[in-house]
């Protein structure tokens, strides 16, 4: 129930009264998350959207109030554990095979839906060999950055209301360890501007949907590559 009443609110449309919009990101934890990871990938997630002028309120699922109502809100479901105590080696948990999703994004009938999924257990493994010689406090900064640039990744699909990925940045198909952990990945100059535009369009207008793209049904998918 609680479900089909946000896919009856979201993103019906990204105008407000007045001010810059305001989204509602609703956080679904399957077991206990670390909290520096998670400071890290909100602080990643605002850094990477800042151009876009777009803003964010995070909130916990599980702490939602019946009465509360939104305009705009997506839901991310962080499944596994999402945490980088004790890393293992790439040599002791087998090799990461490129091409595994990290994270996807639901679509029907060719509309992109506003609820994620993120894949911590395959993130953390994925980039194990980056963080594995770090002290604890250190591993769950470099982890919460690669949350983050998955998280960013999966919203870019859900405002833009497309499937279609870009050529480099964070809107592309695939995200390397590099990508993930490295000191900066932004998205190009023309994903970044598609998301300044939603700002602008959303204080200008006053009805109707937002448009989007004719796509085959199917979730949209973020892939690591070796």
């Amino acid at each position: 129930m609680f479900k089909t009443t946000f896919v009856a609110l979201a993103f019906t449309t990204l105008a407000h009264a007045a001010g810059v919009p305001q989204i509602a990101i609703f956080l679904d934890f399957e077991n206990e998350p670390s909290v520096t990871s998670i400071s890290e990938m909100k602080e990643e997630v605002s850094a990477i959207l800042k151009p876009s002028g777009l803003q964010l309120d995070w909130r916990m699922l599980n702490n939602r109030k019946d009465d509360e109502s939104f305009q705009d809100l997506v839901v991310v479901k962080f499944k596994g554990s999402c945490q980088m105590r004790n890393p293992a080696l790439d040599s002791e948990l087998g090799p990461s095979i490129g091409g595994v999703a990290l994270a996807s994004t639901q679509v029907s009938d060719g509309r992109v839906l506003p609820f994620s999924d993120v894949e911590c257990d395959r993130i953390r493994h994925y980039i194990s060999n980056e963080v594995v010689s770090k002290d604890e406090e250190k591993r769950e900064s470099i982890y919460g950055r690669a949350l983050g640039r998955v998280l960013a990744h999966e919203l870019y699909h859900i405002f833009t209301g497309t499937q279609h990925h870009a050529h480099e940045g964070v809107a592309r198909s695939f995200h390397t360890r590099r990508d993930l952990t490295g000191k900066e990945f932004r998205f190009s100059p023309t994903e970044s501007n598609m998301l300044h535009q939603l700002k602008w369009r959303a204080l200008l207008a006053s009805e109707g949907e937002r448009p989007s793209v004719a796509v085959d049904e199917g979730p949209a998918l973020l892939q690591a590559r070796q």
